[in-house]
């Protein structure tokens, strides 16, 4: 938990949820980060302690939320999507991120361990963030700026991953490129269905009476709706960047097999009239003329090539060849 104020700011380890009245009623912004939502009974315990209503505790407990935002009684629930690119290459991680704000209190629920706000709480033990003169709904406001830049890190990694394997298709298109867009588009949709409902979900954040954020902070709120749509355009843009690519990749490796196609089909149009000789002078009768020539196996070897090399020279003259 961590406690601050303009002047100074504390930080602690709570082992039990009786232990937040206490903590909650000290002077300052308090601010509650709660790793791990798969133990019921801690959330149970929090909902009761914290004044919850049963249905954000259930909300809290159930993964895969959309995100949303709903307006209780004395406090505001939100929910959101955080994505972490995976270390080894894999499928895009979404996890849920979930806050309650009240005045002055600000309670964060993670759905699996790490720091991903750690940034944001070095500024404030450095006393050099806007937050530690402002109130929870900043920290908030904050928290759920880092999210939607979050998004951006990720796009920005598969924009640059989309310019390579543009023109990786294009000098030689492989299986592999297709197995890398069909998990772009996987992942370009996950950070679709991230983005969208939260652009929504602040956007109706907006338009409610200023109670648990302030005029001041609504102008934050602001730009970080203003992200969370250059976002969503931004998702549409590589979405239909990477349906271009599965397209060109099909009409490069359709071209390439007519290249193969026209060749076979000009070698075997120029071997057609020469099987037809070679199987004529096949066969075995007994009076045939040529056989008794004593210049017919030469000659016949200058009008297969004669006839081959008129072809040859009438498919190039058509650019067939």
């Amino acid at each position: 938990m961590l406690t601050f104020t303009e002047q100074e700011l504390t930080e602690r380890d709570v082992g039990r949820t009786d232990e937040l009245p206490q903590l909650i009623a000290t002077p300052g912004v308090h601010w509650l980060n709660v790793i791990g939502v798969h133990d019921t009974r801690l959330l149970e315990a929090l909902g009761t302690t914290l004044r919850l209503h049963p249905l954000t505790v259930e909300d809290l407990a159930s993964l895969g939320q959309r995100p949303k935002v709903e307006e209780y009684e004395d406090y505001l629930f939100m929910v959101a999507r955080m994505l972490r690119p995976s270390a080894t290459g894999g499928a895009l991680r979404s996890e849920q991120f979930s806050l309650v704000l009240r005045t002055g209190l600000l309670v964060t629920f993670q759905e699996a361990d790490g720091d991903p706000f750690g940034p944001l709480r070095e500024r404030l033990r450095q006393g050099r963030s806007r937050g530690r003169s402002m109130g929870a709904d900043y920290l908030a406001y904050a928290l759920i700026d880092l999210v939607v830049d979050q998004y951006f890190a990720v796009l920005e990694g598969y924009g640059d991953e989309l310019e390579v394997m543009e023109e990786e298709v294009l000098d030689s298109p492989a299986r592999a490129q297709m197995e890398r867009v069909n998990r772009l588009k996987r992942d370009l949709l996950v950070v679709r269905r991230a983005a969208w409902p939260l652009r929504d979900a602040l956007a109706s954040l907006l338009r409610t009476e200023p109670v648990y954020f302030t005029r001041a902070v609504k102008d934050y709120v602001r730009d970080a709706h203003d992200h969370a749509v250059q976002v969503v355009d931004a998702v549409e843009t590589q979405r239909e960047l990477v349906t271009g690519i599965h397209d060109l990749y099909l009409t490069t490796l359709n071209v390439r097999m007519n290249d193969v196609m026209k060749v076979l089909t000009i070698i075997a149009t120029i071997f057609i009239p020469l099987t037809f000789l070679a199987g004529i002078f096949g066969m075995n009768f007994d009076h045939m003329p040529e056989y008794h020539w004593r210049w017919a196996y030469p000659a016949l070897w200058l009008v297969m090539l004669g006839i081959a090399a008129g072809m040859i020279v009438y498919f190039k003259r058509r650019g067939w060849f």
